[in-house]
Order: C-alpha cells, then structure tokens, then sequence
C-alpha cells in the first residue's frame, strides 16, 4: 500500500501495531526496511484512498504545523473561516506557530486545539492557554490511547476547559449509525446526552452529515436529545461550575455577580454588549440558568459566539452613551421576540466600550 508519509517513522520495534482507517484494519509491523514496512494483516478490510494511518504508542516526529498546513491556511483566510481547528498538536508551541503564521498574514481567527495525541494531555493546562478553544478528538485519541480511557480523558478535558473559560468542542462518531440509518441507537443518544453533562460547549457531526444518508434527521435528534438533557440539567442545577477563587479582573466578577443577579431576580436574559465576545464569553463560563444575549457590531464575532455554550449573538451597533444604548438594545430584541415587556433582564455593559477591562456596569432592567 503506497502511504503519503512526509514523516515516515525510522524506528519501529516487530510487532508494533499499525491501524488504518480509523482501526477499522490492523496490522503487526514484522520488518522494517528503508522506505516500507512489511506487515502481517490481523484484521482486513477494503481499503480507500486518503484514508489515516495511526502508530500507537510510537512518539513520531511530526510537527503540529506543517508546510501542507501553512499552504492551506491562505484558503481559511481567503473564505474568511470563524475557526481553524490544528491537528495532532502536542504542545502550546505548534498553537503559537500557527498563531504566528496567522499573524504574519494579518489575520486573527481563532485557534482550536484537536487533543487527539497522549503528549497533550501531559501540557494541557498550557494548552488550553495558548489556544481559543478545544476539541475532544475522540476518534485518533482511542487509537493513540485506547478505547476505554476516551470516557475519562472526554470528561477530564472538559472540564478542566470549563474551567479555563475556553471552548470545548467533543467530537467523532456520536451519531455514527445514523450514517445508515434514520434514528440512533441508545448508546449513541446516551453518549451526546452525557458530552452535555459533562459540560461541553458544542457536539460535532461529521460522517453523519459530510457523507451519511440522513443528514439533516441527524442534526435534529441531537437537537432533541440536547435540549432534553438541558432541562434537566437545569432542573437540578448540576449544570454551574464552582467559580474560580481568584478573579483576576473587574469584568471577571461583573461577569459573575451578573449570573449570580439573574438566579436571584427570576431575569428572561442575561444582555450583554461586547465588541471581542471576551465578555459574552466569560457569562457562559459560569453557565447561567438564562439564556445569554450577546450584542456586537461585528458579524464575524456574532458567528464566532455560536460556538460558546448558551449564547444567543447578535449584530448591534455601537451607541456610546448607555441610556441610549439600553433602550435602543430592548427595542430591537423585542422585534425578535427575545425579550418580553415586563420582565427583568440583567444587562451587562461598560461607560468606556472597546476598552480593555471597560466592562464595568450591571443592571437589573425591566423591560418596557
């Protein structure tokens, strides 16, 4: 089998395990010689082009950027994306390359770490740091690993992310037999239904929706099987996470006061105006039993917030006076039905918007 393997590995033991196709194949490395391995099939399959060879427990060489990325990077920036997730990364210095390689071309799209590799696990703190967001690759992550310390590993990720305020994405096979057929099976449901509980932000299809035959029936059961689990969730209030002990800034604790208001006062929404979604961003941390409405003048943040757990975006412009703004701001979401007249809603602002640490306002309105 021909393999495109810029980073062919020069050391193999016999008997290393070579899986591909996601392990739907497996072999047992028996020689190695300069350019190819000769293998023993343990388990056949057919096989198709383009499709991912894993090396378990083998540390390869690869670097997490590499130049076939940097050429398709031009693309993401030419189409405008809202993310680009990095494969494979093992540390936060392949985050900062492909931060550096952005730079370089003036632009400032967001960066989400795939942990799909036993080395980033061992720095995920830094991480989670240097990146915008992550994904729990669960697919290259159970064969790097192994299958049943995915369940743990998901959960640890997760949570250490929510912890962190970053995004977390958990991803591959959620839905898999539904690339086949019109409804899941239990364990499947079961599996988006705990990725809520656990807290992450998003759940991703892929085959069920790239190449699967029902793609659309997909995305409305996770729809329902989500917004199910929410309830909940929120019943039982299982879903807040234990604020950090130090709070290293003034929007940092106007962001938890705010949720804190909204339990308090019975608020419809948590509004909040914000030119980065930095601010939007900190509400959803403490997951707040409220739906959060994030109002921006930037489109491009507006499609980025989608990401972020509870958050309803908007595209706004920008009133510098507050009053003004305020008022503007419920006028506008009650022509979209968000807000309701009578009801209370906690807003979250700043006297100096588009300033760093400008967020500095809470207010408890009623709606008229």
């Amino acid at each position: 089998l021909p393999v495109h393997l810029s980073y062919f590995p020069n050391r193999m033991e016999p008997g290393q395990i070579v899986l591909i196709d996601d392990g739907n194949m497996s072999l047992t490395m028996e020689k190695q010689e300069t350019d190819r391995l000769i293998c023993k099939v343990l388990v056949g399959g057919k096989v198709t082009s383009h499709k991912g060879v894993n090396f378990p427990g083998l540390r390869l060489d690869i670097p997490g950027f590499t130049e076939k990325d940097a050429g398709d990077l031009q693309v993401a920036i030419d189409v405008q994306a809202d993310y680009i997730a990095l494969s494979f990364v093992r540390n936060p210095q392949d985050i900062h390359t492909l931060q550096t390689a952005l730079t370089d071309r003036s632009s400032l799209i967001p960066v989400i770490a795939k942990i799909e590799r036993p080395e980033a696990l061992t720095c995920l703190d830094a991480i989670l740091d240097a990146a915008d967001g992550v994904m729990v690759a669960r697919g290259d992550l159970a064969l790097e690993m192994s299958p049943e310390e995915v369940p743990l590993l998901q959960k640890q990720i997760i949570a250490q992310a929510n912890r962190m305020g970053k995004p977390v994405i958990t991803a591959t096979q959620m839905l898999e037999s539904m690339t086949r057929n019109s409804s899941p099976t239990r364990a499947e449901a079961s599996d988006v239904a705990n990725a809520v509980l656990d807290g992450t932000d998003a759940v991703m299809l892929s085959a069920e929706t790239s190449t699967g035959n029902f793609p659309l029936e997909s995305v409305e059961v996770m729809d329902r099987i989500i917004r199910q689990t929410e309830k909940e969730l929120f019943r039982q209030r299982q879903h807040l996470i234990s604020p950090t002990k130090i709070l290293r800034s003034t929007p940092e604790a106007v962001c938890e006061a705010a949720v804190s208001l909204s339990t308090s006062v019975g608020a419809q929404a948590i509004l909040v105006f914000t030119e980065s979604g930095h601010t939007a961003m900190l509400l959803a941390r403490h997951r707040p039993t409220v739906r959060i409405i994030a109002l921006t003048p930037s489109p491009t943040v507006t499609r980025r917030l989608i990401l972020v757990w509870g958050i309803v975006s908007c595209v706004f412009p920008q009133i510098d006076a507050t009053d003004e703004r305020i008022n503007a701001a419920q006028d506008y979401l009650k022509t979209l039905g968000l807000l309701q007249e009578g009801r209370l809603v906690v807003i979250v602002t700043g006297e100096r918007l588009g300033h760093s640490f400008g967020t500095n306002i809470i207010k408890a309105h009623m709606v008229v």
